[in-house]
């Protein structure tokens, strides 16, 4: 009884938008749990990157207390734990401080690089390193020079992104309705909304 009960209130809670994921698994509610995990809790480097990100990007707000910047800090650490998949380890933090580190050095002619990057399911440094030496390789093939000063003297580089800048991540070369940031961040929030409802109900 309390299985169907519980397995019910999951189904309430969720948008119907989202039953879709669940419907099949609607009787077990550890399966439902699971699911919406797996579809809005997505522990790829894309999503990880970004709750760097916020973390590393806090500010005390005009008027905030040090309380509530203490309070901003620890939820932002609780996210990037919840991202984190179960066989993380100081290496693979080390891995993911290199690689943010690299990314985030690219200019914005980079940007399509640096978008299918971040949709990669796994990235390991080793792995980043050879994306960017192929990149690069590429770039002198197609006659590109990889040096962003060169490539605007010879005229290579596209003008019709230089001067975007998105609202969301400060990143330049895209608007915040494109930013890949702001979509995995929205489904990081959609989850979680559904886990504090579940918690609330469960008390």
């Amino acid at each position: 009884k309390r299985k169907g009960q519980a397995s019910g209130q999951i189904w309430l809670a969720v948008e119907d938008g989202q039953k879709v994921h669940v419907k099949d698994v609607k009787n077990d509610p550890a399966k439902m749990w699971l699911k919406l995990k797996e579809v809005h809790v997505q522990q790829k480097p894309g999503t990880r990157f970004n709750a760097y990100d916020a973390l590393l990007g806090l500010r005390k707000l005009e008027g905030e207390s040090l309380t509530s910047l203490m309070a901003r800090a620890d939820k932002a650490m609780q996210d990037i734990r919840a991202l984190r998949p179960r066989d993380f380890t100081i290496e693979s933090l080390d891995n993911d401080l290199a690689s943010m580190a690299l990314i985030h050095a690219l200019p914005s002619e980079y940007n399509n690089f640096v978008s299918s990057l971040l949709l990669l399911d796994s990235l390991d440094l080793s792995k980043l390193q050879s994306a960017f030496q192929n990149e690069e390789s590429q770039r002198f093939a197609r006659g590109i020079d990889a040096s962003p000063s060169l490539a605007m003297a010879a005229g290579t580089t596209s003008t019709s992104s230089q001067g975007i800048r998105c609202t969301f991540c400060d990143w330049e070369g895209h608007t915040e309705a494109n930013c890949k940031f702001k979509e995995n961040a929205v489904k990081t929030q959609k989850a979680k909304t559904a886990d504090r409802r579940q918690e609330r109900r469960g008390c």
